[in-house]
């Protein structure tokens, strides 16, 4: 399982007023909840925290087929809580979607990385880690997701100047120990 982390959602305002970034940051709520409540065994709190997931995917999708122009960021709501659920091969479409629409989202590129990884599709995740870190070069976890391609694509070296960028970056980042302790097993 890949244990990169991406950027909050966030994203201009949209015509649906405040609709979309409260559903995204909904999202983000909802899968802080989810995961204490999977720590704590609380299954029912699992599935209505897992199910509101789902509606907020529906809600999305709806409001992004109207081609409007909200289309790029209901796409993008939808998407990552597809990713949230593990419906990977759904939340990859999605994200395809979204840079279909605007090929310079930075966080579409950044969620699309962890998808990808999940997936397996190394040498896809590393493309778009390395597209992230183009577009967000001044934030730590393009360049950690980048690294932690890089280390499953055995480009060690690589991945080490990639690190040391997300180190200098954010220095008390727990990841970066992580990768850096991967990196030194292999």
């Amino acid at each position: 399982m890949f244990t990169g982390r991406t950027s909050r959602f966030c994203g201009e305002m949209s015509a649906i007023d405040n609709t979309l970034p409260a559903m995204g940051n909904d999202l983000w709520e909802l899968e802080g909840q989810r995961d204490q409540a999977l720590e704590n065994n609380n299954g029912p709190l699992v599935d209505r925290c897992s199910q509101r997931i789902l509606e907020i995917a529906k809600q999305a999708y709806t409001i992004a087929q109207t081609h409007g122009p909200d289309e790029e960021m209901a796409a993008h709501v939808a998407a990552l809580a597809l990713r949230m659920m593990g419906r990977w091969e759904e939340s990859e479409g999605g994200y395809q979607r979204v840079l279909k629409l605007n090929p310079v989202n930075a966080e579409a590129w950044l969620e699309l990385t962890w998808v990808r990884a999940e997936l397996g599709k190394t040498k896809a995740a590393l493309e778009a880690a390395h597209t992230a870190a183009q577009l967000m070069p001044e934030h730590a976890e393009a360049w950690l997701n980048l690294a932690a391609c890089l280390v499953e694509a055995d480009e060690f070296d690589t991945a080490l100047e990639a690190l040391e960028e997300a180190e200098r970056l954010e220095p008390d980042n727990p990841r970066v120990s992580e990768l850096r302790a991967t990196l030194l097993n292999k």
